[in-house]
């Protein structure tokens, strides 16, 4: 221990001074150096406090990033973070820390991860090895009569992370094998020549990498292999015993994966699964497997060799479902092979072929009995429904034709209730409605959703709405959702519709739903066409004599709708009609109230000309004046209504913009 007035040693960055001490028990010592302060550095383990000199430092700032400190202060660690200087509150000078640049900085761990990537690129690069073949002629599967054929095919580099895993592995390979050589040559210079033992205990660490690797990811031989087309690869663990019907945790096969991954592309491993006896049919659970996906993208010739290489005999399901596969695609190539290996007509997808518009395959199908009736898909939509709503329509119509030709039922609903009139009706296909007219089919079918008029007055088709009038259809029925022909065709504001069912003698004032989803009572035509804003039809239906007092669902009258939206030539057309002005809805609003609230003082004007009664209340209490008020607007300050009168909650129109916060026209009432 050092004696009384003796030096404090002084910290290195060693950890140690000259003298061998880091620190001293002398509570006494100072520093030599009037640069340095002395510092309580350690502790003993029986308490005692250790001192030494360190040169003298600013305080470290603060790294928070909404504090500062207010003395001189530098960083803990200058490499990673940067002095900043800011202001306190009152004004004063103080500093922080900031990282620098995002606080990311190259050091050692960014070294180690350099390094590996490096290494690994290196690996890559030295191991990297091109396939054999690149371009390479591949010999068809075994076909009879052909034989001869082969095609030319691009096979698929490897991607980078399978080079990788290949160039590990033969590295390994290749470390396994030179010590298998070292130690086999210094045995032999011993004259020992055990070498085979050597090689019996040593060579299964090569096969147990693979077997370590394929056990921990026992699917990856199916999408490194498989699914890329490594035909050696797959060969190789095809060799090791691995089943060649395994599923993947998808539950797809590796015969699926090659089949999907690009069908010609992958013949090599296609044609090493099937001698392996893998199944073509195995499903993965969601009703896929490599005959249906081969039935699906083709090509023919690969489907052909999955069918010749089945262990057994596809069942009438798996082909089924291999037609089905091959109709949502459209593949009629595949979809012929299947049907002459015997896969079932009577339940084919016609629904598929109809979409694709293949009058041929849908005729060929019809040959083999299938079922021109059967209903399919989320809607149970049949064939000649279907057929109805095709585009274009000549193709629609061809089909049509031929489905009727061959006994289809013509009245035949989805299950939403969708008969195939009503389909070519919302379509607008007046060819196609003319068609089904010539089939019989029923211009008011019972139990659908909708009918064909009223489809064709959503649509807006004047032609197939002709059509249907003159097959006897009533302008006047509401179909199950209540809809009827004239309150949809004012929706649309087809005018020449609208005369047109008009002309019917369809009564202008039969409520009805116009939307999809309508609710509630429905409304009169006139109050359809005011909301929707359209003059001429207005015109139409009040020439029609259409009630100008028929409410709508909301129980607002055509007026009070013209006035809400502002629309002061309806406004006139409906009160040159005798509308009354002073009308309420179920709120006790009327159309001078609606027509103040939006600020519109032409509108206002015409209903105040047509004596409106400026004075009248809604059910809260609120005058016209009072509505204008609460919504900053300045249309009835001329009107000379009572500007003291006490509305809502007890208040003037002052006292309504006031609150409302309208204080500039609150001060106009107030004059």
């Amino acid at each position: 221990m050092a004696g009384k007035g003796r030096c404090c040693p002084v910290t290195l960055d060693s950890a140690s001074d000259s003298s061998g001490t880091t620190c001293t028990f002398d509570e006494a010592c100072v520093c030599a150096n009037s640069s340095h302060v002395r510092e309580l550095v350690n502790v003993s383990l029986e308490g005692q406090p250790c001192y030494a000199c360190e040169p003298e430092r600013l305080p470290a700032c603060t790294e928070a990033s909404d504090q500062c400190t207010p003395e001189a202060c530098e960083c803990g660690n200058s490499m990673t973070h940067v002095r900043q200087n800011a202001t306190t509150v009152d004004g004063a000078l103080c500093f922080y820390c900031e990282p620098r640049n995002g606080s990311w900085q190259f050091g050692r761990n960014e070294a180690i991860v350099v390094g590996i990537l490096i290494l690994m690129l290196v690996l890559w690069i030295s191991g990297r090895r091109h396939a054999t073949s690149a371009r390479s002629t591949l010999r068809l599967p075994r076909r009879q009569g052909d034989r001869h054929r082969a095609i030319r095919v691009q096979q698929e580099p490897l991607r980078f992370y399978e080079e990788i895993l290949l160039t590990v592995g033969d590295a390994f390979d290749a470390l396994v094998d030179g010590a298998w050589s070292l130690v086999a040559w210094t045995w032999t210079k011993r004259g020992e020549p055990t070498s085979h033992n050597i090689y019996s205990i040593i060579s299964p660490i090569s096969r147990s990498f693979h077997q370590t690797f394929l056990g921990i990811w026992p699917w990856s031989w199916q999408r490194l292999g498989a699914r890329q087309g490594q035909h050696n690869l797959v060969e190789a663990l095809l060799k090791s015993r691995v089943e060649a019907n395994a599923a993947d945790p998808h539950g797809g096969s590796a015969l699926l994966r090659a089949v999907e991954s690009g069908g010609v592309q992958a013949r090599p491993t296609i044609e090493a699964l099937l001698t392996a006896k893998a199944n073509p049919c195995q499903d993965n659970g969601a009703g896929e497997s490599a005959l249906a996906s081969a039935s699906s993208n083709g090509p023919a010739e690969l489907l052909k060799a999955l069918l010749a290489a089945a262990v057994h005999v596809p069942s009438p399901a798996a082909l089924s479902a291999a037609l089905a596969a091959a109709a949502a695609k459209g593949n009629r190539a595949t979809a012929e092979i299947l049907l002459d290996a015997g896969a079932p007509a009577a339940n084919a997808p016609l629904h598929s072929w109809v979409g694709h518009a293949d009058v041929g395959m849908v005729r060929h199908l019809a040959e083999k009995r299938a079922n021109v009736n059967l209903a399919q898909g989320d809607d149970g939509e049949t064939p000649l429904t279907r057929a109805s709503r095709l585009s274009p329509e000549e193709s629609a119509e061809q089909l049509v034709q031929l489905l009727c030709d061959l006994r289809a039922d013509v009245n035949q609903p989805t299950s939403k209730a969708l008969t195939p009139l009503a389909a070519a009706s919302r379509a607008g296909a007046a060819k196609v409605v003319r068609r089904l007219l010539e089939c019989k089919a029923s211009v008011q079918p019972e139990g659908s959703s909708i009918s064909p008029l009223v489809a064709a007055s959503t649509a807006g088709s004047v032609l197939a709405a002709g059509l249907l009038l003159e097959a006897k259809a009533v302008p006047e029925t509401a179909d199950a959702a209540g809809r009827r022909p004239l309150g949809c065709a004012a929706a649309t504001g087809n005018l020449k519709l609208c005369r047109l069912l008009l002309g019917t003698r369809a009564d202008p004032n039969q409520r009805s739903r116009a939307g999809e989803t309508s609710q509630g009572p429905g409304a009169a035509a006139l109050a359809i066409a005011v909301s929707a804003g359209h003059k001429a039809l207005v015109e139409e239906l009040l020439a029609a004599r259409a009630d100008p007092e028929e409410v709508s669902e909301r129980g607002q009258s055509p007026l009070m709708l013209a006035a809400a939206l502002s629309r002061r030539d309806l406004c006139e057309e409906l009160l040159a009609a005798s509308a009354q002005p002073d009308g309420i809805d179920p709120e006790g609003k009327s159309a001078l109230v609606l027509a103040a609230g939006a600020g519109c003082l032409p509108v206002c004007e015409v209903l105040l000309e047509a004596r409106a009664d400026l004075a009248q209340r809604t059910v809260a209490g609120a005058c016209a004046l009072d509505s204008a008020a609460a919504n900053g607007h300045q249309v009835l300050l001329d009107a000379r209504a009572d500007l003291a009168s006490v509305g809502p909650a007890g208040r003037t129109p002052a006292e309504v913009a006031d609150f409302a916060g309208h204080a500039s026209l609150a001060e106009m009432l107030r004059r």
